[in-house]
């Protein structure tokens, strides 16, 4: 089913520039041969056609610039060795970093499908926590990974440094204004550090304690605002890591938000609300979802936020003012995300294990049963190709 609607926004662009930079050692698999002044309105966008982190940039603001499948024709599939919930990113070459849940990162052609490197983290981690690499200007690879440690890989794999966190740690970004690497975990602590030259061990600059938990990654604004949330708030930090604000709900969230393109910040509670909250932290808007919220935000140009539920809706909302403009209906709970190609065309999948695909005006373009349910984020390849994993640990690759 759908509502009416405008077609959802597509290309957006923004440079960013992305550089980066001590917990144990760890194993390398094989490896074969082979900006204006910003406000604090603004959300940050990522120019090319790279997917580079989790929800596409560090804002968690904007559509791939590519259009993406039209039908489920499998390209390739590739059995990761441990549940596929941490979600793929992509380079502009074509070279997808996914991981699964038992501890091993893969360097992959989106091409082809063959392996061109892994690295071992030594140890299975996680559990349904959708984290995802932060690829780097240089080829560099930010990792999340088992251990409770955050992984600096150099290009084909080779263990540079490694940073300790507290719990789990969640996807990495970058804010641009400091320079700064912001790295959160699942204990509620989040901790900036100052980037070395060369990639070299980072230097922590500080660190803060939000809550006893967070599911949610950091997402940051163009003018440094971080963004993160853990146990039933909202909180706004400065780049220096200083408390501006917290927004509390009545219950745990369990999503990241989203920096839309008006400033508005967009995120779920398990009170089956969405909240939309501006810049100054003053709520916005506050709706009803009908249901839980596993599915974090992904913004759009023109204003326009998607997110899923455990009704298996994926709904587009107005983030000036929370009114739906869309709603597409698939089977089964969404605990991914959104990943919105060029054309307007949405993707998702759900728990009961279909891939989703649907047009701008809410036409579905297809649906793939996978035969076991989905966690983790999708992501669009630089040639259209569509990546998401299973909890079976099979990566899928869906495109022409």
């Amino acid at each position: 089913m759908s509502l009416p609607s405008s077609p959802r926004a597509a290309a957006w662009a923004a440079g960013l520039a992305l550089a980066i930079a001590g917990c144990g050692s760890a194993r390398s698999g094989p490896t074969p041969a082979g900006a204006s002044s910003p406000s604090a309105a603004s959300p940050l966008s990522v120019s090319g056609d790279a997917w580079p982190v989790l929800l596409h940039g560090p804002s968690h603001y904007g559509a791939a610039m590519v259009a993406g499948p039209t039908s489920a024709h499998i390209r390739w599939q590739l059995q990761l060795g441990g549940p596929a919930v941490p979600g793929a990113v992509i380079s502009a070459a074509d070279i997808a970093y996914a991981a699964s849940n038992g501890g091993v990162l893969h360097a992959i052609d989106v091409g082809t499908g063959r392996e061109l490197w892994s690295f071992n983290g030594g140890a299975e981690y996680g559990n349904d926590l959708s984290t995802s690499a932060l690829l780097l200007g240089g080829g560099e690879v930010i990792w999340p990974g088992p251990r409770h440690c955050v992984f600096g890989l150099e290009g084909r794999g080779r263990l540079r440094w490694t940073v300790r966190t507290p719990g789990d740690p969640l996807t990495p970004v970058i804010d641009p204004v400091g320079d700064v690497l912001v790295v959160a975990d699942a204990t509620g602590a989040i901790s900036g550090y100052r980037l070395g030259r060369r990639f070299a061990i980072p230097r922590l600059l500080w660190t803060r304690r939000l809550a006893s938990v967070s599911y949610g990654n950091p997402a940051v604004a163009a003018n440094g605002t971080i963004y993160e949330t853990a146990g039933d708030s909202l909180y706004a930090l400065s780049p220096a890591g200083q408390v501006r604000w917290t927004l509390r709900t009545s219950a745990q969230v369990e999503v990241s938000a989203a920096i839309a393109e008006n400033g508005i910040v967009v995120f779920g509670s398990d009170n089956r609300d969405e909240y939309g909250v501006d810049p100054s932290g003053r709520l916005r808007w506050r709706v009803p979802i009908g249901n839980f919220t596993y599915s974090s935000p992904l913004a759009l140009a023109g204003r326009e936020v998607v997110f899923g539920n455990h009704s298996g809706q994926l709904k587009t909302v107005d983030s000036d003012t929370g009114r739906l403009i869309q709603l597409d209906q698939g089977r089964g709970q969404i605990w991914t995300a959104a990943a919105v190609d060029a054309r307007g065309d949405v993707y998702f999948a759900t728990r009961d294990g279909l891939i989703y695909g649907f047009d701008p005006a809410g036409h579905r373009l297809f649906a793939f049963d996978a035969g076991s349910p989905f966690d983790g984020y999708p992501a669009l390849a630089p040639d259209g190709t569509l990546l998401i994993g299973s909890v079976a640990g099979t990566l899928y690759a869906i495109g022409g």
